[in-house]
């Protein structure tokens, strides 16, 4: 608190003595010398700015910010602390909703995104399983870098989501998850799927889950898969009422939510979520997805008192995709009110008199179903 106004009045006046210059300028700045702790003590006065007068931010200030985060010489000394501290203070430039916020979006977020898929590239390509401590650092600014990229998915940030979809930043996140793939150990993997980059269907989910990069019975197999379904489901990444709060993805373990439950999810949906649902949705169906998960799930069931269970399952998503094709184009284009009240199957019995369609097919059928509901190009 300032009751007296004085602090402000210091700090204004410290502004105007050239407060940032004197702390990251590029030549003359403290945080250009070799000492790690004068540097992060640097950041930490820039961050408080940040968080009490934002405004006193200028663009040239911002541009020296940039020049410290760079993927070279990440494990020299305490680099990897002071990197985390560089992202945490970009982290608030990106969130912040005054015009200062509104001017790194505009000229400086995009750098800050191509830089940090480039030092998460770097950074999952080192080794340093023999060190435990390099490696919790390692898997720290990990997740701070995700954390970023993750905060720039989100519908405040204005056309960065977009830019999340260059073809370079896909092929970043694909060679990540293949790389973390190959060891058996605490991952991100999630993290870095929960990013908006993390969503697309014919160069990341698809390749992953139906080709042969990523073991077929590993953890990120699981993960990419669950990803698949909470894509084509259209699940937010956030809560609707925080959105820079990240949502883990689906427990496969608990029961899925209902039709109804599902589409009101929908509802949280903004223009842009909305088309890249429908993009998603269509790469899914004229990839042909269903036939490669079809193809996965027979790996997976070679054994004999699996392969009727597997037999069924193929002839049901035969049937889905018959009615799916059968659909006339643009059937589901503007009738999102009309997804509610998706009939329940009535419940059937075989040979043996045992029920064959339980709770769990019919949620099964159901969560397959919201999968083709806004295609209106086959």
């Amino acid at each position: 608190s300032d009751p007296t106004g004085l602090l402000k009045t210091v700090a204004n006046t410290v502004d105007q003595q050239g407060r940032e210059k004197l702390l990251i300028g590029p030549s003359t700045g403290l945080v250009t010398c070799p000492n790690y702790e004068i540097k992060i003590e640097c950041l930490k006065v820039i961050e408080h700015v940040l968080q009490t007068s934002a405004w006193q931010l200028t663009q040239e200030e911002m541009g020296w910010l940039m020049q410290y985060l760079k993927a070279t010489g990440m494990s020299a000394g305490k680099q990897e602390e002071f990197l985390i501290e560089v992202l945490q203070l970009i982290i608030l430039l990106v969130q912040n909703k005054s015009k200062t916020g509104e001017l790194f979006r505009q000229k400086f977020a995009k750098l800050a995104i191509r830089e940090s898929f480039e030092m998460l590239r770097v950074n999952c390509h080192r080794d340093v399983k023999e060190d435990s401590e390099e490696e919790k650092e390692k898997n720290a600014i990990s997740l701070v870098i995700l954390k970023f990229l993750q905060v720039t998915s989100r519908p405040m940030t204005g056309g960065l989501r977009r830019f999340l979809g260059r073809v370079d930043l896909l092929n970043c996140v694909k060679e990540v998850l293949e790389v973390e793939d190959k060891h058996d150990r605490p991952s991100f993997r999630r993290h870095v799927l929960g990013t908006w980059t993390g969503r697309n269907m014919r160069e990341v989910l698809l390749p992953l889950v139906t080709g042969s990069t990523i073991r077929p019975r590993s953890m990120g197999k699981y993960r990419c898969l669950v990803r698949m379904a909470d894509v084509l489901q259209g699940r937010n990444d956030y809560k609707p009422n925080d959105k820079f709060t990240q949502v883990f993805p689906t427990n496969e373990l608990n029961m899925w939510p209902t039709a109804s439950g599902m589409q009101r999810a929908l509802m949280d949906h903004d223009e842009v979520e909305c088309e890249e649902w429908q993009k998603q949705q269509e790469q899914f169906i004229d990839s042909d997805g269903l036939s490669g998960l079809v193809r996965l799930a027979e790996r997976y069931m070679q054994i004999e008192h699996t392969m009727q269970f597997y037999n069924k399952a193929k002839a049901m998503v035969d049937d889905w995709k018959k009615t799916v094709e059968a659909q006339s184009a643009g059937w589901w284009r503007n009738n999102l009110s009309n997804f509610i009240g998706i009939k329940p199957l009535q419940d059937k019995t075989d040979d043996d008199g045992e029920e064959t369609v339980t709770e769990v097919e019919e949620c099964l059928r159901i969560r397959l179903r919201t999968i083709h509901q806004r295609i209106t190009a086959l």
